[in-house]
């Protein structure tokens, strides 16, 4: 109860370091005032201290800030509780702020093993076309995970999902469907029996059924990626979608008046060193892409620098546009990228080509 919330926190702290027996003693810092990190810590520290999951499913607020949002999220997934309590309450906490990628990140986490009643459970309420793109990339990061299990039974309840729309959300899966091309292009993944999107081109080559089975893949094509690499590949789609989609399209084809496509690209495919410079200074003046001269007014006159990304996020959005949409190049490492940014400091202008 004392008035200084530093205080406060340095206490719930104190009693995390002696391991106290009795953490339901916490229970009233989770009402705490503001700063919500006092309640944070509370939360983190009653967790970590084998508090019941009943007694902290009743301080749980209706409406929590974001900070603290996140760490119930967090708290969900290491609570022993039945399933589907632990799929409810982290979508409740999820659908106003599926926006935010470290909530997205953490709810996945949460419900690690139980993705596909997170997609029951969410699939009629996020029903309505959304005003907020995060549901579309939430709805392929979860058919991703469900399908990277390789569980035929999971698998084809997605494709029956797919089946059952044809609107956004139906895309969204198909998406994180397509994210597991460099992976499951080698190994298809096998069916019990045809699903009734059988016709879909993209799930004709990444699944078998009774009475189908994928052409071979050219070995030339491309390596299978490694367990790091997949995981880099399905973070640069979010990347990509945030900072690139607007000028080269979510199928990375293009838009008119704005930028020119990254499929099929030798831009894309080439020189990594090259590849990365253009995102760390731009590219200015016409540009042949294909076989083909764009200029503007088709496109942009100069494509702005994306130095502020992260060296992480620039290696994930460069490994993503390097094996999307039919690109079979190799992905790029962030120690790479450390070694090209450091050698390129100094430029302050965009590269012509």
């Amino acid at each position: 109860g004392h008035g200084n919330s530093t205080a406060r926190l340095h206490a719930v702290w104190t009693l995390e370091g002696l391991g106290d027996s009795e953490p339901q003693q916490l229970l009233p810092a989770l009402q705490d005032g503001t700063p919500e990190a006092v309640q944070v810590a509370a939360l983190r520290v009653m967790v970590a201290l084998g508090c019941a999951a009943d007694e902290l499913l009743k301080a749980m607020p209706a409406d929590p800030g974001e900070s603290l949002a996140l760490a119930w999220i967090v708290a969900l997934g290491n609570l022993d509780l039945p399933p589907s309590s632990t799929v409810r309450h982290v979508a409740q906490l999820l659908l106003p702020r599926m926006g935010d990628p470290l909530v997205r990140d953490a709810a996945l986490s949460s419900i690690a093993g139980k993705e596909l009643a997170l997609l029951d459970f969410l699939w009629q309420r996020l029903q309505a076309e959304p005003t907020d793109p995060g549901a579309a990339v939430f709805l392929e990061l979860l058919a991703s995970s469900i399908v990277r299990s390789r569980k035929p039974q999971a698998s084809a309840r997605v494709l029956d999902k797919i089946e059952d729309s044809t609107d956004w959300r139906q895309a969204a899966l198909l998406e994180g469907i397509r994210a597991l091309e460099p992976v499951l292009a080698s190994r298809p993944i096998e069916l019990p029996e045809q699903p009734a999107s059988a016709d879909l081109p993209v799930l004709r080559r990444l699944f078998a059924w009774p009475g189908h089975q994928p052409s071979p893949r050219h070995p030339a094509l491309a390596r299978p990626l490694t367990k790091p690499e997949q995981h880099r590949f399905t973070r640069g789609r979010q990347v990509y979608l945030g900072s690139c989609a607007a000028c080269h399209g979510a199928d990375g084809t293009g838009m008119r008046f704005l930028g020119p496509p990254l499929a099929g690209s030798e831009w894309v495919t080439g020189s990594q060193e090259r590849l990365v410079r253009v995102i760390l200074h731009g590219l200015s003046g016409e540009i042949t892409v294909a076989g083909k001269r764009y200029a503007p007014p088709e496109v942009q006159p100069t494509m702005p620098p994306m130095a502020g990304l992260s060296n992480g996020d620039i290696a994930a959005v460069l490994t993503y546009t390097r094996r999307a949409w039919g690109n079979r190049a190799e992905p790029v490492a962030v120690g790479a990228l450390n070694k090209i940014r450091i050698a390129a400091q100094g430029r302050a202008k965009p590269w012509t080509e």
